[in-house]
């Protein structure tokens, strides 16, 4: 016979920790699981701005910076807003501001970028003002 009265099972509170130790084990990697997840949709958002972003700027920005006369300009589309105007007001032909904001469409927040240029080509010089005709007296 067994002096000490056990036998060779666990005991309850043995097997209440093993539970809890397991059931913090499996919490921790379902929430990495569920944040690898949202960092991958952000990565892919990222790089569809990217595109998007590099997109407008070759392809719209240089027809705004030809439009360009001084005043605010506006071009849009599906996913994208594109705008330049004077950094200065009143610089007809100093630096502009470009802004560029893309809102992707599965509803993510949207992202503005925003640039100094100098003045677009043509803008670069106001010409004088001509000179009254006739003799100055």
């Amino acid at each position: 016979m067994d002096g000490g009265g056990k036998d060779g099972g666990f005991s309850t509170i043995e097997m209440l920790v093993a539970f809890v130790i397991l059931s913090l084990g499996l919490g921790l990697a379902v929430q990495s699981v569920s944040q690898a997840g949202i960092s991958l949709s952000r990565a892919k958002n990222n790089a569809v701005e990217t595109v998007l972003v590099k997109r407008v700027m070759s392809e719209e920005l240089p027809r705004l910076l030809k439009a360009y006369k001084g005043q605010p300009l506006l071009a849009s589309g599906p996913s994208w807003q594109a705008g330049i105007r004077p950094l200065s007001s009143g610089e007809v032909a100093g630096p502009v501001e470009v802004i560029i904001e893309v809102a992707p469409r599965n509803g993510a927040k949207s992202a503005t970028y925003v640039s100094v240029l100098p003045a677009p080509d043509g803008m670069l010089a106001v010409e004088p003002e001509p000179l009254p005709a006739g003799n100055p007296e």
